[in-house]
């Protein structure tokens, strides 16, 4: 945190968090984390009815309000902010709910997948009955009315969470629904010019993947001590290149599985990961980040091949199940959702 910003938090006499009137209203939310990767979930379509007014009426300043909120110290604290809304689209499906994420500067996201999993835990602890072991379906609809998802949720009684914790499995589409783009990129490190290869994808917010072992020059550092900030953050304002930011990946492969599960389908792929995220920072997990590290190493490695990617990040580890059917399948899928508030 910068001083500056610590400064202004602690100087803000609005105590209504970014509102135009004097006057404070009580919004009820729900904090919950997927991996670590944490967000304050605030339900617009039976509760917060007078929020709702006031942002749909521009009463509201939402960036500062999300900033305010978001803030580790003045706020509740937290990645962002994830408001779960009606349907925005007319589709053929039976939508249950609209995703709107903000990152925790107040800047909106296409998408994010950790709390793509928690809004469908949110949904399925509202709409369904908690007391048995049936699959549920949910659909979320997410980008502004652009692209629905399939989520599966599966309770997990071992885990702990409002009623029964979900193991909850989406699926992502085809393969070739994703197009990369593969970047020669140059950056600073300690005075001299490194290179490396950078894999672009919209997933469909912007990500950017550096495989470190593809970098030119041996950097001699520990994974966990990766300068995930001295490279990333250039990369995520390289406005010329990425005119909405991008987020950064970097990825070590690692050829040994350790300590993993039973699954019915093979661990084909195996990697760390440390994200950079557009507008937050280095956090604990990014959901549609290790989609795209999995994809770019599925081409890599994956040889068209039935099979899991498995990616450990600093919050835990998600699971790509990618089948070969005719079209190329994957599913995005976890073993560790669960709330906290």
């Amino acid at each position: 945190m910068q001083k500056e910003e610590v400064d202004k938090a602690r100087n803000n006499d609005d105590v209504t968090n970014g509102r135009s009137t004097d006057e404070v209203i009580c919004v009820k939310f729900v904090k919950m984390q997927g991996l670590g990767n944490d967000y304050i979930y605030v339900d617009l379509i039976d509760d917060n009815l007078e929020l709702n007014h006031y942002i749909l009426n521009n009463k509201i300043n939402i960036k500062q309000w999300i900033e305010n909120l978001c803030h580790r110290n003045f706020g509740i604290g937290g990645d962002g902010v994830i408001f779960i809304k009606k349907p925005m689209s007319n589709w053929d499906l039976p939508i249950h709910g609209h995703m709107d994420m903000f990152n925790s500067d107040g800047t909106r996201s296409e998408m994010c997948g950790n709390g793509l999993r928690c809004v469908a835990q949110y949904l399925c602890d509202k709409l369904f009955k908690s007391d048995d072991n049936i699959l549920k379906e949910i659909w979320v609809e997410s980008n502004l009315g652009k692209n629905i998802y399939h989520c599966f949720c599966k309770p997990k009684d071992e885990l702990i969470s409002y009623s029964k914790s979900l193991m909850v499995e989406i699926e992502m589409g085809t393969l070739d629904k994703y197009q990369m783009k593969e970047l020669d990129w140059k950056s600073n490190w300690h005075g001299k010019e490194i290179g490396f290869p950078l894999y672009c994808l919209n997933v469909p917010n912007p990500h950017a993947v550096c495989l470190i072992h593809e970098i030119k020059e041996n950097l001699e550092v520990e994974f966990d001590k990766f300068p995930v900030e001295t490279l990333g953050s250039p990369i995520e304002i390289a406005l010329d290149v990425f005119p909405n930011r991008t987020n950064v990946e970097f990825v070590q492969v690692v050829d040994e599985v350790i300590g993993e599960i039973n699954f019915k389908d093979e661990i084909i792929i195996y990697s760390k990961q440390r994200t950079w995220e557009r507008g937050t920072g280095e956090t604990f997990a990014c959901g549609t980040g290790a989609f795209a590290v999995s994809q770019v190493l599925y081409r890599h490695f994956g040889e068209e091949r039935n099979g899991i990617v498995c990616i450990e990040l600093k919050g835990g580890k998600l699971y790509f199940r990618y089948k070969r059917d005719g079209n190329s399948v994957n599913v995005f899928n976890d073993w560790s959702c669960w709330l906290r508030f």
